[in-house]
Protein backbone atom coordinates (compact mmCIF):
# COMPACT_ATOMS: atom_id res chain seq x y z
CA UNK A 1 0.00 0.00 0.00
CA UNK A 2 1.18 3.46 -0.18
CA UNK A 3 2.24 3.58 3.43
CA UNK A 4 4.07 0.97 3.50
CA UNK A 5 8.34 1.24 2.91
CA UNK A 6 9.31 0.62 -0.53
CA UNK A 7 10.50 -2.90 -1.10
CA UNK A 8 12.52 -1.48 -4.21
CA UNK A 9 14.40 1.56 -5.96
CA UNK A 10 12.56 2.70 -9.13
CA UNK A 11 14.72 4.55 -11.60
CA UNK A 12 13.77 5.94 -15.33
CA UNK A 13 16.26 4.52 -17.91
CA UNK A 14 15.20 6.76 -20.16
CA UNK A 15 13.34 10.26 -20.56
CA UNK A 16 9.97 9.90 -18.15
CA UNK A 17 7.08 11.68 -17.62
CA UNK A 18 4.72 10.14 -14.25
CA UNK A 19 1.61 10.90 -12.34
CA UNK A 20 1.88 11.31 -8.68
CA UNK A 21 -0.86 10.82 -6.66
CA UNK A 22 -0.65 11.75 -2.85
CA UNK A 23 -1.70 9.22 -0.05
CA UNK A 24 -4.45 11.59 1.24
CA UNK A 25 -6.38 11.85 -2.35
CA UNK A 26 -5.52 8.14 -3.30
CA UNK A 27 -7.54 7.33 -0.04
CA UNK A 28 -10.11 9.30 -0.50
CA UNK A 29 -10.72 8.13 -3.98
CA UNK A 30 -10.59 4.67 -2.78
CA UNK A 31 -12.52 4.67 0.35
CA UNK A 32 -15.44 7.04 -1.44
CA UNK A 33 -15.49 5.02 -4.81
CA UNK A 34 -15.32 1.55 -2.89
CA UNK A 35 -18.73 2.89 -1.23
CA UNK A 36 -20.56 4.38 -3.70
CA UNK A 37 -20.04 0.74 -5.49
CA UNK A 38 -21.30 -1.32 -2.27
CA UNK A 39 -24.43 1.33 -2.12
CA UNK A 40 -25.55 0.55 -5.76
CA UNK A 41 -24.48 -3.63 -4.76
CA UNK A 42 -26.80 -3.01 -1.88
CA UNK A 43 -29.95 -1.57 -3.56
CA UNK A 44 -29.30 -4.52 -6.02
CA UNK A 45 -29.33 -6.82 -2.90
CA UNK A 46 -32.47 -5.50 -1.67
CA UNK A 47 -34.60 -6.71 -4.97
CA UNK A 48 -33.61 -10.23 -4.33
CA UNK A 49 -36.21 -11.72 -2.91
CA UNK A 50 -34.42 -14.89 -1.14
CA UNK A 51 -32.59 -11.82 0.64
CA UNK A 52 -35.60 -9.68 1.63
CA UNK A 53 -35.30 -11.10 5.58
CA UNK A 54 -31.92 -9.83 5.82
CA UNK A 55 -31.54 -6.36 7.98
CA UNK A 56 -30.16 -3.93 5.85
CA UNK A 57 -26.99 -4.08 7.93
CA UNK A 58 -26.30 -7.52 7.17
CA UNK A 59 -26.99 -6.71 3.13
CA UNK A 60 -24.89 -4.16 3.49
CA UNK A 61 -21.89 -6.11 5.10
CA UNK A 62 -23.19 -9.07 2.16
CA UNK A 63 -22.56 -6.20 -1.03
CA UNK A 64 -18.75 -5.29 0.53
CA UNK A 65 -18.32 -8.97 -0.25
CA UNK A 66 -19.29 -9.17 -3.80
CA UNK A 67 -16.85 -9.80 -6.16
CA UNK A 68 -17.78 -9.42 -10.23
CA UNK A 69 -17.27 -12.16 -12.15
CA UNK A 70 -17.89 -11.84 -16.27
CA UNK A 71 -19.33 -14.40 -18.41
CA UNK A 72 -19.40 -14.20 -22.25
CA UNK A 73 -22.57 -14.81 -24.60
CA UNK A 74 -23.08 -18.56 -24.00
CA UNK A 75 -20.19 -19.31 -21.52
CA UNK A 76 -21.68 -21.59 -18.36
CA UNK A 77 -21.48 -20.32 -15.31
CA UNK A 78 -22.66 -23.33 -13.69
CA UNK A 79 -22.60 -26.83 -14.90
CA UNK A 80 -24.86 -29.44 -14.14
CA UNK A 81 -23.45 -32.10 -12.11
CA UNK A 82 -20.74 -29.79 -10.63
CA UNK A 83 -20.28 -28.66 -6.72
CA UNK A 84 -20.71 -25.17 -6.42
CA UNK A 85 -19.73 -23.04 -3.79
CA UNK A 86 -20.74 -19.61 -4.63
CA UNK A 87 -24.08 -17.66 -5.10
CA UNK A 88 -24.87 -16.00 -8.33
CA UNK A 89 -26.72 -12.89 -8.45
CA UNK A 90 -27.24 -11.36 -12.03
CA UNK A 91 -26.28 -7.56 -11.79
CA UNK A 92 -26.75 -7.47 -15.65
CA UNK A 93 -27.15 -9.13 -18.26
CA UNK A 94 -29.51 -12.50 -18.79
CA UNK A 95 -29.53 -16.31 -18.21
CA UNK A 96 -30.84 -19.06 -18.24
CA UNK A 97 -30.84 -22.35 -16.39
CA UNK A 98 -31.62 -25.76 -18.24
CA UNK A 99 -31.66 -29.43 -18.14
CA UNK A 100 -29.05 -31.07 -20.27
Amino acid sequence: MVTEKRQATVRATSECVCWALDRETFHRVMVVGGRQETVERDKLLGKVPSLSGLSGFDRFNLSESLETREFKDGQNIVEAGSTVRELFIVRQGRCEAFKP
